[in-house]
């Protein structure tokens, strides 16, 4: 089975879902993933912040 564009985006659209989710579930429930707006994407994930000192 030959790798096609469209399987690749939906495999990186899972991979992406499923990094979201553990997240959301591990350190904030507020991450989310984006939905992608072609040229206007803002970025994957959202609510993401970093705390504590550098």
């Amino acid at each position: 089975m030959t790798r096609t564009r469209s399987s690749t985006k939906a495999a990186g659209s899972r991979f992406e879902r499923e990094i979201a989710d553990c997240l959301a579930a591990h350190v904030d429930d507020r991450i989310d993933r984006r939905v992608k707006n072609g040229s206007r994407d803002k970025a994957t994930s959202a609510a993401c912040a970093c705390t504590g000192s550098a």
